[in-house]
């Protein structure tokens, strides 16, 4: 899907995680660290999290999809429109490192930018072919997505038997009442168990009405796995449909984008969607995008997303020309993987230096 490079980049397998198996000739990152929990009940929970509510909902319910559009957008910006120094931190040193070089002189961030580069340089040949960056990038994003539903998975897991079942997803986080079949909720709580049945359903692969911790990690970041399309182009629609007709005019797709408008880059990129809608996503030239035209923008591009983004890194760094690059050029071209305009990630890079 289109969605953040943030959310998306960031998209070769981390601990747990069962997924289409990588393209052979893509070279595999090395492992993760193992300090790092697998078993997710250990996994940055405190025991009473871990033990999560018998009662009734915790403050926060699971979060909707809503703003996968937006995210949409901003992947499509950041490889269309001009890459963001943000994005691409994110995406070399994972949502969870890019914070720790916030504050670090360059020296400083050379120095560990320089310790990571054995890790993506995966045969030891001191130079990182555009396969090494993209598989170092694949795992950048799994780890991440892992390392959140670790965090998660042992407060969902109420009675702890390595699964969750409806019942405890819906009792943890709307309460047991609304596992009572004659309790009326709010109705103007468009956020209920029912928005989310389909979601459980779709990401339950084996069938045995409960998420076990691979299942659960689909149902917690639908937007990377194929099997969850469906549930991305529903929320996606849901979001964007504002008058509840079941499609996407053009004015609802644009959102408040024309308000961002100001400068030329940011009119240009107006006008670039703008072009998208009339002239690639409304097929039928109706002026409304169905659920298959929307479906074409919203479902996952991940692959292509990093692949242009190794490609960006290594044009910005590959001096030499060669298609690789040596750790000399990423070190003296560091702006473009580490530096202060990270946004507020932070911790893997602690675990692995």
């Amino acid at each position: 899907m289109k969605v953040t490079l943030a959310l998306l980049l960031l998209s070769v397998m981390a601990v747990g995680i069962s997924t289409e198996a990588p393209s052979p000739d893509v070279v595999k990152p090395v492992e993760p660290n193992p300090d790092t929990p697998s078993n997710p009940d250990v996994a940055g929970a405190s025991p009473a999290e871990a033990t999560g509510s018998a009662t009734g909902s915790t403050e926060k319910k699971p979060e909707k999809l809503g703003d996968i559009h937006s995210h949409a957008k901003d992947a499509r910006r950041h490889h269309e429109g001009g890459h963001n120094l943000d994005l691409d931190h994110e995406a070399f040193l994972g949502r969870d490192d890019a914070h720790d070089f916030d504050d670090l002189p360059p020296e400083e961030s050379k120095k560990k930018l320089s310790a990571m580069l054995p890790k993506v340089d995966v045969n030891a040949d001191g130079l990182i072919t555009r396969e090494e960056l993209i598989s170092w990038l694949n795992f950048q994003n799994m780890q991440f997505i892992t390392r959140d539903a670790q965090k998660s998975f042992p407060k969902e897991d109420l009675n702890k038997d390595g699964k969750i079942t409806w019942e405890e997803f819906v009792s943890q986080n709307f309460g047991l009442e609304y596992l009572d079949p004659n309790y009326v909720g709010d109705d103007d709580d468009d956020d209920t168990p029912s928005s989310h049945q389909k979601r459980f359903n779709l990401a339950d692969t084996n069938k045995d009405q409960s998420l076990n911790f691979d299942e659960y990690v689909a149902f917690a970041h639908p937007e990377e796995f194929q099997h969850m399309n469906e549930i991305v182009v529903d929320d996606t629609m849901e979001d964007l449909d504002e008058d509840g007709d079941k499609r996407v005019s053009m004015d609802e797709f644009l959102g408040d984008l024309e308000d961002d408008i100001h400068d030329e880059e940011s009119a240009d990129w107006f006008k670039a969607e703008k072009n998208k809608f009339l002239n690639e996503l409304d097929a039928d030239k109706n002026g409304y995008l169905d659920h298959d035209e929307l479906a074409k923008w919203a479902l996952p591009e991940q692959d292509e997303y990093i692949t242009q983004e190794a490609d960006h890194l290594i044009e910005m760094a590959d001096k030499d020309a060669d298609k690789k690059l040596n750790f000399k050029e990423v070190t003296d071209s560091y702006e473009y993987f580490v530096g202060s305009q990270a946004t507020d990630y932070g911790r893997m890079l602690r675990d692995e230096l």
